[in-house]
């Protein structure tokens, strides 16, 4: 009789534990978000939680990509400036007058270079980064957080939310648009960057 309730209590443990195990890392969550509502948007006088939903986990995989991507599109900006650039000086070189005009074009063109340079080296060290053996774990959180703001007239707001592994708040934004798709701390990338921007320091 006795194993069999031990049996029946080891059962009940390995249901019950993650659920509560999940509901106070919840917890935490929310009192994390409400904290943040408070101190970021301070049109918000009075709030309360209405729903606090798990959307999506992001890797440190999926950061390193996204801010590849993100460089990537630095340099194709930088080299449309240089070559718009050329033909501005090919037009001004035909004016004798326009010597300063052409000067600030020679400028530019030697400055988005800089900015091709530096910004190839930072994908260089990401493309390292990324061979790590744990650039699957997940890094960071995105939850849907919906508030009833208190008024003249109660007002549904809906925000994502991004939280780190500690459940301490990254981002909250009204706008899909505006979510940063690489919330996590790169390991040594803040260290890589100030070194490339010392180096192309212009």
């Amino acid at each position: 009789m006795k194993k069999i309730l031990f049996l029946i209590f080891a059962v009940l443990s390995l249901i019950l534990l993650p659920g509560s195990c999940k509901n106070k890392k919840e917890s935490v969550l929310q009192k994390n978000a409400e904290k943040y509502t408070r101190e970021n948007f301070k049109e918000i006088s009075s709030f309360k939680t209405i729903r606090l939903e798990f959307a999506d986990s992001i890797t440190m995989l999926q950061a390193i990509n996204n801010q590849i991507a993100l460089l990537d599109s630095f340099i194709s900006q930088s080299k449309k400036e240089i070559a718009d650039s050329r033909y501005a000086i090919e037009d001004l070189g035909k004016d004798s007058r326009s010597e300063s005009g052409l000067q600030l074009y020679f400028e530019k063109i030697k400055n988005r270079s800089m900015d091709i340079s530096k910004n190839n080296e930072l994908i260089d060290f990401l493309k390292i980064v990324r061979k790590a053996d744990n650039v699957n774990d997940a890094c960071a959180y995105k939850y849907d957080y919906e508030i009833e703001a208190k008024a003249a007239t109660l007002e549904y707001i809906n925000f994502i939310l991004l939280c780190g592994k500690d459940y301490n708040i990254i981002q909250m934004v009204k706008n899909p648009d505006e979510v940063d798709k690489s919330p996590c701390e790169i390991p040594g990338y803040n260290e890589k960057y100030a070194e490339v921007d010392k180096k192309y320091n212009y």
